[in-house]
């Protein structure tokens, strides 16, 4: 039986962090942006995520939000037509079935499936 978790296991010193990497992401250059992104990724484990209404962001998810964020506050959305929109998903489209089809589930030790590559 699967264990559904519904209490945010977000701990004060992940809050802490969240909090700085936001204001690092806000007000570093562009240049320099990323790195909160990297120090998220470096430090912060999966099993941090705040649940709201039913919805689990973990930190590094909230992280990329605020990026995102930062973004289109400042006004740097690129300016796609139609026609890009179309390729960029075609291409997805195309390479994601190959990717995906080299996947192999296996039973792990818990009964569980598990993803294996190739």
């Amino acid at each position: 039986m699967d264990v559904v978790q519904d209490t945010t296991s977000l701990t004060p010193p992940g809050v802490l962090f969240l909090i700085v990497m936001a204001v690092l992401t806000f007000s570093l250059s562009r240049r320099w942006a990323v790195l909160p992104l990297l120090a998220t990724v470096s430090y912060m484990p999966l099993g941090q995520q705040l649940i709201v209404a039913g919805l689990h962001f973990q930190i590094l998810r909230l992280v990329i939000l605020i990026g995102l964020v930062r973004v289109v506050a400042r006004g740097r959305t690129p300016q796609y037509s139609a026609k890009q929109t179309r390729q960029a998903f075609s291409l997805v489209g195309g390479i994601e079935p190959n990717f995906g089809g080299s996947l192999k589930t296996q039973r792990g030790t818990s009964g569980q499936p598990a993803w294996r590559l190739f």
